[in-house]
């Protein structure tokens, strides 16, 4: 169950992030488009909250996600070549 949540939670944080990608290229080209950037400020908020609920739940998802903790411990976590369900 672990790892299906957290897979679940890595899939909707890769496709938001594909969102966010994309509509702030569209906003290099469409700097006037209102409804464009109140759509990417809320993407954005979206992609944020994934991104802190992963963290919450598994342990940092990049160099900020490190920053924001009180020790530096991640490392203790299972590798991914460790995980139970790869052997």
């Amino acid at each position: 169950m672990y790892r299906d949540d957290r897979q679940q939670l890595l899939d909707e944080i890769s496709a938001w992030g594909i969102i966010i990608t994309d509509m702030h290229l569209y906003l290099d080209t469409h700097p006037g488009d209102a409804k464009a950037f109140e759509d990417f400020k809320n993407f954005s908020a979206k992609y944020k909250d994934l991104v802190t609920e992963f963290e919450s739940k598994f342990g940092p998802l990049s160099y900020a996600g490190v920053a924001k903790q009180s020790s530096f411990n991640w490392i203790d976590e299972p590798w991914p070549w460790q995980n139970k369900s790869h052997n």
